[in-house]
């Protein structure tokens, strides 16, 4: 006789939530770190920019914001971001966070910070 081998209905079911905690957690983070990443790249292309090398802090700002519009960006405003210069850099600067609801009354928070440095 041969033994039989498998996966008990039991085992599946635990499997199965497992898994679609995980899938429910990542189609509800993915898109804030998708956004995340957005911002690093038109802030480090606002920096790179070299006619913004001089611009006001305003002028900055705006550059962000029309960028920010292109790629759909809500986090982060140009109002939200620190303008600083460190030796003769130009430096962006952005921290802000996000509250996931994730189900019921259990939400997830989420840290953004971020530096051109």
């Amino acid at each position: 006789m041969h033994r039989q081998q498998g996966i008990t209905l039991g085992g599946f079911l635990v499997v199965a939530v497992i898994l679609a905690f995980g899938a429910l957690l990542a189609f509800k983070v993915i898109p804030h770190y998708l956004e995340f990443w957005a911002i690093k790249k038109t802030m480090t292309a606002t920096v790179r920019d070299p006619t913004l090398q001089e611009a006001s802090v305003a002028e900055i700002r705006s550059a962000f914001d029309k960028r920010a519009d292109i790629d759909n960006i809500t986090a982060v405003k140009g109002r939200d971001i620190a303008v600083s210069k460190e030796g003769g850099a130009l430096v962006l600067s952005t921290s802000y966070q996000v509250k996931v609801p994730l189900f019921a009354n259990v939400s997830l928070l989420i840290d953004f910070s971020y530096s051109t440095r």
